[in-house]
Order: structure tokens, then C-alpha cells, then sequence
């Protein structure tokens, strides 16, 4: 299967900061624990999964893209604008690239929480941070950022 394109944001001005646009893809794989596939992924955990499921969002903040960049570095706050993300931990001695994820969502009248540890892939400044899972639950993404093409930052 090929790659899907990375996602476009668009931007417009607002006063009286410059506004930034964040665009998050992130792909997980889909299925049940039930389900066997040959050649489907697997890092420790003990459910196997059928294929790739890709989800993408777009948010314009009347931020400047430094700031916004910064925001983003300091992974405990990620949870502040992501509700579903319960918890985000530093993981020690791991020079700074991995982390552990949890999410947690009430859906159906019942409570889903999985979890993983993520290794950051190299970010480019201002740009894109991206990431992909070690362990737990298998998926991988990346946040674009984009500066407002009205003379923003």
C-alpha cells in the first residue's frame, strides 16, 4: 500500500498575533485481539491487528509558531489539548526520545485505556515532530506545523 500524502493545513491571520497551524496524522492498526495476521505487527503486545487506520486533524492557534513548537517539546502538556491522552511520562535514561503514552476515552458506556511507549523519530526544527511505538499499542504519527503565510512567524 502506498503512503498517503501528508496532510495540508491552511491558515489566515488573526489579530493581534500571528496564528500557527499544527496538523496531527497519526496511524494506528485496527482490529481485534482475536484477530491472526501473517504478517501484521507486533511489539509485545498481546493483541494482533488487522491494518492501518490513518486519522488527521487541523487547528489554527492564534500562536506564533515558535511558541507553539515549544509547547509541543514539553510532552507532560500534551494532555491539556488532548483530552483523550491521559498521561504523558518522559521516560528516564532514555535521553529524552521515548516516552509513555497513555490514552483513555469513555465510549459506549464503557472505559478503554490503553497505553505505549513511543520513540521520537529526528524532528524537523519548526516543522514536524514525528514519532513511532516499541511497545503496547503499534502506531506511529507526526505533527506538522506551519507558519501563517501572511508574513507569520
Amino acid at each position: 500500500t502506498s503512503t498517503p500524502p501528508p496532510p495540508r493545513a491552511r491558515t489566515r491571520a488573526l489579530k493581534p498575533l500571528r496564528a500557527s497551524s499544527i496538523a496531527l496524522s497519526s496511524r494506528g492498526l485496527s482490529g481485534s485481539g482475536t484477530i491472526a495476521v501473517a504478517h501484521a505487527r507486533t511489539n509485545g503486545s498481546k493483541f494482533s491487528m488487522a491494518g492501518w487506520v490513518d486519522n488527521t486533524a487541523e487547528v489554527t492557534v492564534p500562536v506564533p509558531l515558535p511558541i507553539v513548537w515549544e509547547l509541543w517539546q514539553d510532552k507532560s502538556r500534551i494532555p491539556n489539548w488532548m483530552p483523550w491522552i491521559s498521561s504523558v511520562e518522559t521516560l528516564q535514561g532514555a535521553d529524552g526520545d521515548k516516552s509513555k503514552w497513555t490514552l483513555s476515552t469513555e465510549q459506549f458506556g464503557q472505559r478503554f485505556e490503553f497505553s505505549w511507549t513511543a520513540r521520537d523519530l529526528t524532528p524537523e526544527r519548526l516543522q514536524k515532530i514525528h514519532w513511532v511505538s516499541t511497545e503496547g499499542l503499534n502506531n506511529r504519527g507526526a505533527v506538522r506545523f506551519f507558519a501563517d503565510p501572511a508574513g507569520g512567524e
